[in-house]
């Protein structure tokens, strides 16, 4: 049941304009935040005002809402795009982020070793 849950979980690409302008996902990431406050209580949320807030290219795997912990308010001030991403992934301990090909991806961790989820696939066959 989970596994069905999570192959139909959708993925939410945010921001994909800053990277048809050209700024490197580096230079998105080493932006300096001055303040960032955010009173939402899900985790995607604040991830998708981050997203938005920076034009950030960002995919989203679909953190079950059941199992998503009440995020609390986050008020951050004086760092890195990066370290806001990272203060907010880590308060959901089941997931974590990387970036690749200019994108940040947000995934449960558990993901990478299932080896047929589709965020792990690199040939679709169709019968």
């Amino acid at each position: 049941m989970k596994v069905a849950l999570l192959i139909r979980s959708a993925l939410i690409l945010v921001g994909l304009s800053s990277v048809v302008f050209g700024q490197s996902i580096e230079a998105m990431l080493g932006q300096r935040v001055t303040v960032f406050d955010s009173t939402s209580t899900s985790t995607v949320d604040q991830l998708i005002e981050v997203a938005r807030l920076f034009d950030l290219p960002m995919g989203i795997e679909g953190i079950e809402a059941k199992r998503e912990n009440i995020a609390p308010p986050i008020h951050v001030q004086g760092t890195t795009v990066d370290n806001l991403i990272h203060q907010i992934v880590n308060r959901q301990p089941e997931y974590d982020y990387r970036i690749s090909d200019g994108v940040v991806h947000i995934f449960a961790r558990f993901c990478l070793h299932f080896k047929l989820s589709s965020l792990n696939a690199t040939h679709y066959f169709i019968r």
